[in-house]
C-alpha cells in the first residue's frame, strides 16, 4: 500500500487555508502520484468475502456511514439513483425477496456525500424519510410508505440525525452549508434557510416528527462565544455532523470555524433538550466518528499529545483515548463500531496509486485486516469524489459501501458471513424480524 507521507499530510494541512489553490494542487497531484507509483493492480477482495453489486445503470450510491440502508429485517435497502439529467435524485428500496428496485420519489436536494439524507423511520421500518425542497421553495423533509410510495407526511424543516424511536429529529442549515462546506449543502434557492442567516438565528434545531413544531435550540453566536473560543480572522462557522446517541438521549455535533489560516473544529455534547453543552474535543482537527455505546464514541482527531488518529472519547468522563493504532499511517477514515465493541470497519481515501482501502480492526487481539481495496478515478475527487462510508448491516454479517465501478458510482454490498466465522461468535448479532 503506497500512502500518503506525514510530511505530505503536513502541507496538505497548509494549504487548507488557500482552499481553491488547495483543490487544484490536489488534483494535480492525484495525477502525478497515479502515474508514478500506480502498478494498475485491479481490484482485490478478502477470499473468504463476497460482493453484490445491483443491475443499475445510472449511477447510484446511498450517502454517509451514520445511517443504515437496511431496513430491520434486512430484507429490503434503500438508495439514490441519479437521473439523467444530473439535477433530480431517485429514491429507491431494493427487495432482496423478489430482487426488485422500485422508485419511490424524487428530490432536488441533495450531494454527493449524503445524498439526501435517506433514511428508515423507527421503530418500525414501514416509513422513509428523507430531505426536499417545496413547490413554495423550502427545504422540507417527507415521509413516505416504502410499501406503497405514498406521501404520509411533511416536515417543516429538512432532517440531519434521527432519534432512535423516531420522535424527534435535528436540522440545520444547509443553505449555509452550500457556500461553506458544498460537499454537504444544498445549491437551491429558498426561503426557510439561506447562506447568509444571522448567527444568533442560525445553528441546531430541533423537531418534534409528531407535533412538527422547531425551535432552534443553540445558535452559531452562543458557540462563537463559549470555551473562550480565539479570535481569528474573517471566520466563518458552521455547524454539521449531528448525530444522535443509541439512547437518544444526546448527541453531539462538529462546530467548524472556516478562517484566513485555516480551519478550527470542535466536537460538542449537547442534550437532547439544549441542555447540557460540554467541549469533547478542541484541538484543532475533528474528521469522522460514531457511537460505540450510550457514552463512547470513536473519533478520527488530532490531540497535541498523539498527534491525528482514532481515539475513544468518553462523554462522561472525557477521557480521550488512542485505538488501533496500526491504523494510523492510512490516515482518515469513516468509522463504525460492530455489535459488542470487538470490532469496528473504517476505509481509507485513496492512495498514490488512487487504490482506497476498506479494514476490518479486530479491538481484542489489536490487529487489522483488509476487507477489499478498490481502484477509485481521480476525476472522482473534491465535492464529486466517491468515500466509501461504509455501513454495518443490523446482524454485522453485511457492509454497504459506496465506490467506483467502471467510471460511474455505485452501492455494492459485502458479505463478511465466511469473513467472521471463527472469531469471537460476539462479532456477529441477530437482526430484529
Amino acid at each position: 500500500m503506497k500512502t500518503y507521507s506525514t510530511f505530505e499530510r503536513t502541507i496538505g494541512q497548509f494549504l487548507k487555508r488557500f482552499p481553491s489553490l488547495r483543490s487544484r494542487l490536489i488534483m494535480i497531484y492525484a495525477y502525478f502520484n497515479y502515474i508514478i507509483f500506480s502498478d494498475r493492480k485491479i481490484d482485490v477482495t478478502h477470499p473468504k468475502v463476497k460482493r453484490r453489486i445491483f443491475n443499475e445503470k445510472n449511477e447510484h450510491f446511498f450517502g454517509y456511514y451514520d445511517k443504515t440502508p437496511w431496513n430491520q429485517d434486512q430484507k429490503k435497502i434503500l438508495y439514490h439513483r441519479v437521473n439523467d439529467n444530473m439535477i433530480d435524485l431517485d429514491i429507491v428500496v431494493h427487495n432482496f425477496e423478489s430482487d426488485e428496485s422500485r422508485c419511490l420519489a424524487t428530490t432536488k436536494t441533495w450531494n454527493w456525500q449524503q445524498g439526501a439524507m435517506l433514511q428508515w423511520l423507527p421503530p418500525d421500518s414501514k416509513q422513509i424519510v428523507y430531505n426536499n425542497i417545496s413547490r413554495d421553495k423550502n427545504i422540507i423533509a417527507e415521509i413516505r410508505n416504502v410499501n406503497t410510495g405514498e406521501l404520509i407526511d411533511i416536515l417543516p424543516m429538512p432532517i440531519q440525525t434521527l432519534r432512535k424511536d423516531g420522535k424527534k429529529a435535528v436540522s440545520l442549515n444547509y443553505r449555509r452549508l452550500a457556500i461553506l462546506r458544498p460537499d454537504y449543502g444544498y445549491c437551491c434557492d429558498a426561503v426557510n434557510f439561506t447562506p447568509d442567516m444571522p448567527d444568533d438565528k442560525d445553528g441546531i434545531f430541533s423537531i418534534d416528527m409528531q407535533t412538527k413544531d422547531t425551535r432552534l435550540i443553540l445558535s452559531i453566536e452562543y458557540l462563537k462565544k463559549m470555551y473562550n473560543f480565539p479570535r481569528l480572522s474573517y471566520p466563518r462557522h458552521k455547524v454539521n455532523h449531528a448525530m444522535y446517541s443509541p439512547s437518544g438521549n444526546h448527541f453531539v455535533f462538529l462546530h467548524r470555524c472556516l478562517h484566513s489560516k485555516g480551519k478550527k473544529d470542535r466536537l460538542y455534547f449537547i442534550r437532547d433538550d439544549g441542555t447540557d453543552l460540554r467541549l469533547l474535543l478542541d484541538d484543532d482537527m475533528v474528521s469522522h466518528y460514531s457511537w460505540t455505546n450510550d457514552r463512547q464514541l470513536i473519533v478520527y482527531a488530532r490531540t497535541k499529545i498523539n498527534g491525528d488518529g482514532y481515539y475513544l472519547v468518553d462523554t462522561n468522563s472525557d477521557e480521550v483515548t488512542p485505538i488501533a493504532n496500526e491504523l494510523w499511517h492510512f490516515g482518515d477514515g469513516h468509522p463504525s463500531m460492530g455489535s459488542n465493541e470487538t470490532f469496528f470497519i473504517t476505509d481509507s481515501y485513496p492512495d498514490r496509486t488512487r487504490m482506497q482501502h476498506l479494514f476490518f480492526y479486530d479491538t481484542q487481539k489489536k490487529y487489522y485486516e483488509e476487507i477489499t481495496r478498490l481502484y477509485a478515478a481521480v476525476r472522482f475527487n473534491g465535492e464529486k469524489r466517491c468515500d466509501f462510508h461504509p455501513r454495518l448491516s443490523p446482524d454485522n454479517r453485511f457492509i454497504s459501501i459506496d465506490s467506483i465501478e467502471k467510471g460511474k458510482r455505485i452501492m455494492s454490498i459485502f458479505d463478511i458471513s465466511k469473513f467472521l466465522e471463527g472469531r469471537d461468535s460476539s462479532m456477529i448479532t441477530v437482526a430484529i424480524p
